[in-house]
């Protein structure tokens, strides 16, 4: 019976992807016949194996079963996250005995009632993080609610390009233009050298061009009148934002092939080949400045926040959030494990593996960030200094999806940047 149920626990977690899965399985220990915790990891991470996520995932469970030799982690691939399904297993208390997922700062208001408390067992590490990254870790970015998890991250997005398909183009790499009017003349140049400008794929680049593009457009008020809906996206600055990318689109600066690349990944690759010049991507995660500047040489990647608009106030900003968290259920039977993982890769060890393997831009204030390359110490210098709070912050996740799963359609002419406006605002809670 006890065989047939973690086999059914573990069909039910492969339907996640942002999900780690930690289950107490009393086996015999691999040396003097101890038990051990089994620790069975299911996330999106396990997919990167190979690249500068794959190897942190190594890192960090490796570290993590040195520090605890009494556990062992076992880590398997996940298929896409689902919120709903998520939201149902922790609601249910239906899952593992113990075990973790990761999830995004915004996810914390979807799921977090059902994550542990952890303020009674983080005091020590709650020094180590500014006050901003620890309220991504609540349910309402309020910390009188408790925390829910330790930031492994800090999350935005930035425009990458390569210098050296720039200076082929005769375009000036060290000094390049970052209006939108730039980017249209820039990209020009680079599609009648022979290369095609943008990158483009499917989910989720698309939404996060978008979006990205946003969070120096508002201001504070605009975005959080955004998510009550005094402000909206048929608001004409919202609207010319989506008309600017249908053009791009329109013009055949972005990747033609684009529409039909699924992943993200994908644009990823072609970018490290030298087959598109400019990249909106991660400042964490995966595609990074670490795995870009790997590929590329650090001398040939150059870094725009945004391509900014006439007439806004502070054009050389970067939206930024809070990244991935580890968190505990609230019905964990092994409390002890699971908040021992989250604590791992929060504590200062954990967080420069982050950094120094994962190329992540990690909020603690104790790692060593001198290693790092230039473009890396760039974005920190934003993080730090000229940071903004994002627009998906206040973006409501039903308008989201309609983002998601109508961008194709705005990319490629079928809808309007006005009907795509208004499918956001029909679906307003």
């Amino acid at each position: 019976m006890r065989r047939r149920t973690c086999a059914l626990l573990v069909a039910v977690l492969l339907t996640l992807s942002l999900s780690v899965s930690v289950f107490a399985n009393g086996q015999q220990g691999e040396e003097g016949g101890e038990d051990k915790v089994t620790i069975v990891v299911q996330d999106w991470l396990k997919a990167q194996q190979g690249s500068k996520t794959g190897d942190y995932v190594d890192t960090i469970d490796a570290g993590y079963m040195a520090k605890y030799p009494n556990v062992k982690v076992v880590r398997q691939e996940g298929k896409p996250f689902n919120n709903d399904e998520v939201t149902a297993s922790i609601m249910a208390s239906d899952g593992p005995d113990s075990y973790l997922i990761i999830v995004n700062g915004q996810d914390m208001n979807i799921l977090g009632e059902g994550f542990a408390v952890l303020d009674d067992y983080v005091e020590d590490l709650r020094k180590d993080f500014p006050e901003g990254a620890l309220t991504d870790c609540t349910v309402g970015r309020d910390l009188n609610n408790g925390l829910r998890g330790l930031p492994v991250t800090v999350q935005g997005w930035t425009w990458y390009y390569n210098k050296s398909l720039y200076r082929d183009a005769g375009l000036d790499p060290e000094n390049p233009s970052t209006t939108w009017n730039g980017l249209l003349d820039a990209s020009e140049k680079l599609k009648s050298s022979g290369v095609i400008p943008v990158a483009l794929s499917m989910a989720p680049y698309m939404e996060w061009a978008i979006a990205g593009s946003m969070d120096h457009l508002l201001s504070i008020d605009e975005k959080k009148n955004l998510f009550s809906g005094d402000f909206k996206f048929t608001d004409p600055k919202v609207v010319d934002v989506f008309a600017k990318f249908q053009d791009l689109f329109e013009k055949g600066y972005m990747d033609p092939t684009g529409l039909t690349l699924p992943t993200f990944r994908d644009s990823g690759e072609k970018f490290m080949a030298q087959d598109t010049a400019i990249f909106r991507g991660l400042i964490s995660d995966t595609y990074n400045w670490k795995e870009f500047g790997d590929a590329l040489g650090e001398e040939n990647l150059g870094t725009i926040p945004n391509f900014s608009w006439p007439g806004v106030d502070k054009e050389d900003t970067l939206g930024v959030a809070g990244g991935i968290t580890y968190v505990a259920m609230n019905y964990s039977k092994n409390l002890e494990e699971t908040i021992n993982y989250v604590k791992w890769t929060a504590s200062p060890e954990g967080q420069q593996t982050g950094l120094d393997v994962g190329g992540f831009m990690v909020p603690s204030n104790k790692v060593d960030r001198s290693g790092i390359n230039s473009i890396g110490k760039e974005l920190y210098d934003y993080v730090d200094n000229n940071s903004v709070a994002p627009a998906k912050t206040y973006i409501q996740n039903p308008q989201w999806a309609v983002i998601r799963s109508h961008a194709s359609l705005l990319f490629s002419g079928e809808i309007s940047p006005q009907e795509y406006a208004q499918a956001i605002e029909d679906v307003r809670p």
